[in-house]
């Protein structure tokens, strides 16, 4: 498709830019039968709040936030136990526009990306987004300039 319209106009309209190009490909994961602690160490570690509950195979089961962890520490045994469900996810055949879209209904400021059999592809943060698109913007700026 670049080679048909052209990077820079892909670039230039989310609805064309896969949400593979916006997505980080290595989030922050731990798994489900996982200690407190042991995620309290993978947040300081990897500089989060949250992680992305996964299983042996990868597939995304839910996500964890620090604050949940924290709350009834010495009760809790695994991560499990106070893993939520996660929504919104997008699919890997997303775009950028439904990751734009998407955002704002996420109360954890990330969405994850999954293949057809659940795998967490990576994560789209707003970060992600602001980063790849002001990226693509100002090198438009640069050109339009030079």
């Amino acid at each position: 498709m670049e080679q048909f319209i052209g990077k820079n106009r892909i670039f230039q309209n989310p609805n064309l830019l896969p949400v593979t190009e916006v997505m980080r490909t290595n989030p922050a994961t731990i798994y489900p039968h996982r200690s407190p602690e042991r995620a309290i160490t993978v947040m300081r570690q990897r500089r989060t709040d949250t992680l992305l509950v996964v299983d042996e195979q990868h597939r995304l089961l839910g996500i964890v936030s620090v604050y949940d962890l924290q709350t009834d520490a010495e009760g809790i045994q695994s991560v499990q136990e106070k893993m939520r469900p996660i929504q919104p996810v997008l699919h890997v055949q997303a775009t950028a526009k439904d990751a734009l879209l998407t955002m704002a209904d996420t109360q954890f400021g990330l969405i994850p990306v999954v293949d057809d059999t659940g795998v967490l592809a990576g994560v789209v943060t707003r970060g992600s987004l602001i980063t790849v698109l002001a990226g693509q913007w100002q090198q438009e700026k640069v050109e339009v300039s030079s």
